[in-house]
C-alpha cells in the first residue's frame, strides 16, 4: 500500500475538548445540570415547604448549588433557551421557565464555583449546562 492509499483510510477524529459549547442543541427529554439563583431559592421555598404533616417533603436549597434538570420545552435551540423541570433532593421538582444555556464568554454575576475550593469558571445562577463527561 502507497502513501496515498494510506492517506484515503485514515479517519480524522476531533478532538472532543473543543466540542463543548452549545454544539449540542438542547431538545425535548435530554437531561441537563441547571444552578440554582436566589430568585429561584425564593420561589421554591415559597411554593414547595420542606415539610407536611411533619414528613420532610425535601431538603433545603441555596443559591448556586446544582440540580439535575429535565428539558420539557425548547423555545430556541440556537441560544438554548428552554423550559426546564429541575428535580430536587425530596419529593419535590421546580419549573424553571426560559432558562438559557450558561455561555461561559458571557458575563453573568455572580457565578457559584462547583468547586468547593472555589476554583474553576463557576456557573451562573438561573441557567443550564450540559453535564460534564464522566
Amino acid at each position: 500500500m502507497t502513501k496515498s492509499e494510506h492517506e484515503l483510510h485514515v479517519k480524522v477524529i476531533p478532538d472532543l475538548s473543543e466540542v463543548d459549547k452549545i454544539v449540542q442543541k438542547p431538545s425535548i427529554g435530554r437531561i441537563v445540570h441547571y444552578t440554582l439563583s436566589e430568585g429561584d431559592v425564593a420561589l421554591i421555598n415559597e411554593r414547595t415547604p420542606r415539610a407536611v404533616d411533619g414528613k420532610l417533603m425535601r431538603n433545603s436549597v441555596e443559591a448556586g448549588e446544582v440540580y439535575p434538570a429535565v428539558i420539557i420545552r425548547v423555545w430556541s435551540a440556537d441560544s438554548g433557551c428552554a423550559n426546564l423541570r429541575v428535580l430536587l433532593d425530596g419529593h419535590a421538582d421546580y419549573w424553571a421557565t426560559s432558562r438559557v444555556w450558561d455561555d461561559p464568554d458571557v458575563e453573568r454575576t455572580p457565578r457559584y464555583s462547583p468547586d468547593p475550593n472555589h476554583e474553576g469558571p463557576g456557573y451562573a445562577g438561573g441557567t443550564w449546562h450540559w453535564p460534564a463527561r464522566a
